[in-house]
């Protein structure tokens, strides 16, 4: 009974921490997505701005 409730309290910790690390790479990968779009516009402002 006791190795039981052990095993499933540790399933648990498992999936919230699977979760946590989940959620921490999609925020990791939508500031990435948003810092290069804003690193490519501002590249583009400058060649804009060489060229004329």
């Amino acid at each position: 009974m006791m190795i039981q409730q052990i095993e499933h309290k540790y399933s648990e910790e498992h999936i919230m921490e699977s979760t946590t690390v989940n959620k921490k790479n999609t925020a990791r990968t939508i500031c990435a997505i948003i810092g290069g779009i804003i690193v490519l516009n501002l590249l583009w402002w400058i060649a804009i701005l060489c060229i004329r």
